[in-house]
Parts: C-alpha cells; sequence; structure tokens
C-alpha cells in the first residue's frame, strides 16, 4: 500500500515535470523566430544608443562623458552606501539616538543631492552632442525615467510574479 502511493507519487511528478518541459520546448520547435534572444545594446544615459540613432562620433563622445560622470560619482556612491549601512545598524540598535539618525539622514540627503546635481551637469554636454530630434527623444526618455508615471516603476509599469 505504502509501495503503491510512493509510486503515485513519482508518476504524477514525472508526467508535471514532463508536461512543464514540453511547453517550453514544443513552442520553440513550432515557432523559432518568436523566441529568438536579441542582444541589448550597451546603456548609455536614460536612452539606448539605436533609440537614439546615434552615429559613431555621437556614441564615443557621450560614451566619455558616461566614463567621466561613473568616476566622478562613484566616490559619491560607496559614500552614500556606508552611511545608509551606518543608518541601518544604528536603527537596529537597542538605544536609537535620534540626533545620530537625524545626523546621517541629513548626510545621507546631501550626498544624493550631490549626485543628482553631477548628473544633471553632465546632462548639459550632451545637450550639444545630439541633434534636435535626438535632443527631444533623449529628453522624453529622460523625463520618462526622472519622473515616472503614477503606478509605474523608472517608467515601466511594475511587475509582479
Amino acid at each position: 500500500m505504502l509501495r503503491n502511493r510512493w509510486l503515485l507519487i513519482a508518476l504524477i511528478v514525472s508526467v508535471g515535470i514532463n508536461i512543464g518541459l514540453l511547453t517550453r520546448v514544443i513552442p520553440r520547435w513550432f515557432w523559432p523566430a518568436h523566441y529568438q534572444v536579441v542582444p541589448v545594446p550597451e546603456r548609455i544615459g536614460p536612452g539606448h544608443p539605436y533609440r537614439l540613432g546615434l552615429s559613431e562620433e555621437q556614441r564615443g563622445r557621450m560614451v566619455a562623458l558616461r566614463e567621466e560622470l561613473e568616476r566622478e560619482i562613484t566616490p559619491l556612491r560607496e559614500a552614500l552606501e556606508r552611511k545608509r549601512r551606518e543608518l541601518f545598524t544604528l536603527l537596529q540598535a537597542p538605544m536609537l539616538k535620534k540626533e545620530e539618525v537625524e545626523r546621517l539622514a541629513r548626510e545621507i540627503s546631501r550626498l544624493q543631492a550631490d549626485i543628482d546635481l553631477k548628473v544633471l551637469q553632465n546632462t548639459l554636454p550632451v545637450r550639444d552632442i545630439l541633434s534636435p530630434e535626438q535632443r527631444r527623444l533623449f529628453f522624453s526618455l529622460y523625463e520618462e525615467r526622472l519622473c515616472p508615471q503614477r503606478g509605474k516603476v523608472g517608467g515601466r509599469r511594475p511587475r509582479f510574479r
């Protein structure tokens, strides 16, 4: 009796696995073009180069600006992360020091503001690189990212799985 029950469970699990595999494999056999993996281009700012239609020269200048920005904000991001971890540790302490929490919160705000300012300062030379049409598209993508619509995350609807 116990042996039959285990065999039945093994059979059900085996059938479930096979059905799962078949629903993933068979469509790929019949519709392979639908399941092709499309490589995602390197990201530059809020938009992909292919969306902006950048020339090689423009792309090179944008990459140089992005690398310079990364060099400038990396220390700020690292300091920001350290301060956030310090704040998190402080919030878990048995005796909460309100003044220390407020001081760290102000430091975190200042670091985030410094990062935001550097990013905005980097946007000014980008304007000069782009044509008027590219600039319009760039700023629409930038707005989508900085000012997402209500109910959206980063300009996209949140996905819950």
